[in-house]
């Protein structure tokens, strides 16, 4: 059976909602998604449904490069698009460099750290050298980028000399504003949430030391560290407890999306330090709820929500005061109508028939 296209995913948390929303919006028989990658399908399943395949192997290994080659072919050469969601290091990046006919129809969606790849882990050995090669050849050669940041298809150009079309699409629900009714409570210690993950880059160590050189200390600190490296997980949770007390809770343990959400709800102002594109969903979703959120003004997301009209702020200029009612009135309207539901299909509409 032929389909007009064919997304490659990997078992992520945001894979699962993003194929019901393709499956409730869009014909089912033009959709078809291949798993190549099974490493997170016990955390992260996907449904069983028939225009979902999944392989026993991780086609994504080196080792199974070939096994690759003749599983996906058959279903890549008929289709109109082939969407590639994240194009990190593997066989599926090398099997695009051997076929030019399927990469000539190939769309990257950038998740973040395959755009950054040469900046956060630059080639050093011969065989990296070597994977970086392939990388970037594709990553230049790519028909379409998607992202709704436009700052990071620049960068695609900068970094690989991309030359295909940019797409602007927020692609994952996980990106959309979250409609949530907030109680109203009085509380006399701000609650602050410190990153989005146990990964290196939040920066949580740069942060922690900001915050203990403030003098107002009428504040909880909250810091998610149930997704990434869990060595740095006990690392940071040991960090902040020594350094604020019983006025550091980290969240260690994956939770339900809408237990998170009444986290989030609880926060009043968030950090985040990453030096590059991340914790988006968290971002918006907290823009969203009208809270105040740090960043560093030298990334790509800093300038998205500036052309948005969204206010943002730079973490180096760190002073713990909650937004006024006009700045929150206006981000909520401006985060509901740029990150909904309904903007999210259009766009892909836009993808899918261009």
């Amino acid at each position: 059976m032929k389909y007009r296209v064919v997304h490659i995913v990997s078992n992520e948390k945001f894979i699962k909602p993003f194929i019901e929303l393709i499956n409730n919006n869009f014909n089912t028989s033009d959709h078809l998604f291949l798993n190549i990658s099974n490493l997170n399908k016990k955390k992260f399943p996907l449904p069983k449904q028939n225009n979902i395949v999944e392989f026993k192997l991780n086609l994504n290994s080196s080792k199974n490069f070939f096994i690759l080659w003749k599983e996906v072919s058959r279903y890549l050469k008929d289709s109109d698009k082939v969407i590639v969601h994240g194009a990190f290091t593997g066989s599926f990046n090398k099997y695009l460099y051997f076929n030019p006919s399927i990469l000539s129809k190939a769309y990257w969606v950038l998740w973040g750290g395959d755009l950054y790849q040469p900046i956060i882990s630059p080639a050093e050995t011969w065989k990296q050298k070597i994977h970086q090669f392939f990388d970037n050849k594709i990553k230049e050669r790519f028909a379409g980028y998607i992202t709704f940041i436009k700052g990071d298809y620049e960068l695609a150009k900068k970094l690989y000399g991309a030359k295909g079309k940019y797409y602007e699409c927020i692609m994952y629900p996980s990106n959309l504003y979250n409609e949530l009714t907030l109680p109203d409570v009085s509380k006399k210690m701000l609650t602050v949430l410190v990153g989005n993950s146990a990964d290196p880059t939040n920066n949580h160590e740069e942060t922690f030391k900001k915050l203990s050189m403030l003098k107002d200390k009428s504040f909880n600190i909250i810091c998610p560290l149930s997704y990434g490296d869990r060595t740095h997980a006990e690392k940071i949770k040991q960090l902040g407890k020594s350094m604020f007390g019983n006025r550091f809770a980290a969240l260690v343990d994956f939770m339900p999306f809408t237990e998170y959400l009444k986290i989030l709800a609880n926060v009043d102002i968030a950090i985040f330090a990453h030096e590059r594109q991340q914790a988006m969903g968290n971002t918006i979703t907290l823009l969203g709820l009208g809270k105040k959120v740090y960043m560093r003004n030298d990334i790509t997301p800093f300038s998205l929500f500036k052309s948005l009209d969204i206010n943002v702020f730079n973490v180096n200029v760190l002073e713990l005061e909650l937004l006024d009612q006009v700045t929150v009135s206006k981000n909520k309207k401006n985060v509901k109508r740029y990150f909904s539901k309904v903007n999210l299909v259009k766009q892909l509409q836009r993808i899918f028939e261009g």
